[in-house]
C-alpha cells in the first residue's frame, strides 16, 4: 500500500495524509486521528524517502523540460531560474528531449533526491500511469506547466493556447487570407490540439469552410516544418501558420525566403527570427508573468493549500 492508496481510501489529499503521519503543517485533530487510526489498522509504513522529504525541508526544485533547444522553453526556464533564485531556491533542470524513456529516468532521479517541488512540462498528455503520481506518493509537490494531462488532477499553470491560436487565425483571415495552411504537433499533446481547435473555430466563426487538406500534422520539431513546406508546395496557400517555433524554424530552414511568397504566422514569438528581420505574426508569451505565477502557486502549496485551480495565462 502507498500513500496514494491511503489518501484514496480516506478520500483525503496526499498532502493531508503526509501532514498527519509526519506531524507537520496545519491539520484538524479529528482528521489527524482518523488518518493515524487507519494507517495503524492497515499496517501502512510510510516510505523512508517521503519521511525524509517531509522532515527535512529543502529549497530544491526540479524542472522537467521536453526540449531545451526550443527558444520558448529556454526563455521560460531562464525566467523561472531568475525568479526562484531571488527567493533562494535551488533549481535543477532535466531535459527529456520529448522522450518518455528519458522522462521516466529523470523522475526516478528526482525521486532519489531531496526535492520538494517539481515543475513539469511533460512529454505527452495521455498516460496509462502518470509518472508524477510516483513523486506525489513520496510527498513531492508537482505543478504542471504549459501541457495539461488527461485523467489526472494536478496543480497547473497553462497558456491559453486556444484563444491565442484563434486570434492569430482571425487576424490572417482579416488580412484577406482564406487559404491558410497550418502545421500542428502531436495529437497526444494538449497544447497542439488546443491550437488546432482555435484555428478551426476562427474559420467557423467567420462563416468559412475548413479545408482539411490545409492541415499538416506532425511533431513539434524542425523536421516537421521541412516536410510541411514540401507538402504545401502545390496547395496554393497564401499564409502558413506553424503552431510552435521549432516547426517554423524547419519551414525557414527549407526555404529562408518563403516569407516573400507566404504570410508566416507562429504561435510563439522567436527572438532569433525577429532579430533576422523576418516578418512573422506571433503571440508574445509573458514568461515573466508565468514564472511569478509559478512562484505564487508554490508558496501557496507550502502554506498548506493542497489544490490550486489551474491558472490560465492569456
Amino acid at each position: 500500500m502507498t500513500i496514494v492508496d491511503v489518501a484514496k481510501n480516506l478520500n483525503l489529499s496526499i498532502a493531508t495524509i503526509s501532514r498527519a503521519i509526519n506531524g507537520t503543517g496545519k491539520i484538524k485533530e479529528e482528521t489527524k486521528k482518523r488518518v493515524l487510526d487507519y494507517v495503524k489498522e492497515v499496517g501502512y509504513t510510510p516510505n523512508a524517502i517521503a519521511i525524509n522529504l517531509s522532515k527535512q525541508k529543502t529549497r530544491n526544485i526540479a524542472i522537467l523540460v521536453p526540449n531545451i533547444t526550443n527558444s520558448f522553453f529556454s526563455n521560460l526556464v531562464n525566467e523561472i531560474c531568475k525568479t526562484f533564485n531571488k527567493k533562494k531556491y535551488n533549481v535543477m533542470l532535466y531535459n527529456t528531449s520529448e522522450s518518455r524513456d528519458l522522462e521516466r529516468e529523470a523522475i526516478r532521479n528526482i525521486a532519489a533526491q531531496r526535492v520538494n517541488f517539481v515543475i513539469a512540462i511533460l512529454v505527452k498528455s495521455n498516460y496509462t500511469n502518470n509518472p508524477l503520481k510516483r513523486l506525489q506518493s513520496l510527498g513531492v509537490n508537482c505543478i504542471l506547466l504549459d501541457r495539461d494531462v488527461e485523467n489526472y488532477t494536478f496543480n497547473g499553470v497553462f497558456l491559453d493556447n486556444y484563444s491565442g491560436s484563434y486570434e492569430i487565425t482571425k487576424r490572417l483571415l482579416e488580412e484577406g487570407h482564406k487559404n491558410i495552411g497550418i502545421i500542428t504537433g502531436e495529437s497526444t499533446i494538449t497544447s497542439s490540439n488546443e491550437r488546432l481547435k482555435g484555428y478551426k473555430d476562427a474559420f467557423k466563426d467567420c462563416g468559412l469552410n475548413i479545408d482539411e487538406n490545409n492541415i499538416f500534422k506532425g511533431k513539434f520539431n524542425i523536421e516537421t516544418g521541412e516536410k510541411a513546406v514540401e507538402y504545401f508546395k502545390n496547395r496554393n496557400i497564401t499564409a502558413l501558420y506553424s503552431v510552435n517555433n521549432q516547426i517554423l524554424l524547419g519551414v525557414l530552414k527549407k526555404s529562408l525566403e518563403i516569407n516573400k511568397h507566404l504570410r508566416l504566422a507562429c504561435f510563439e514569438e522567436d527572438d532569433v527570427i525577429r532579430a533576422l528581420g523576418i516578418d512573422v505574426l506571433a503571440c508574445k508569451i509573458p514568461v515573466d508573468e508565468i514564472s511569478e505565477v509559478l512562484l505564487q502557486s508554490l508558496e501557496e502549496i507550502k502554506d498548506g493549500k493542497t489544490y490550486i485551480k489551474p491558472i490560465l495565462i492569456k
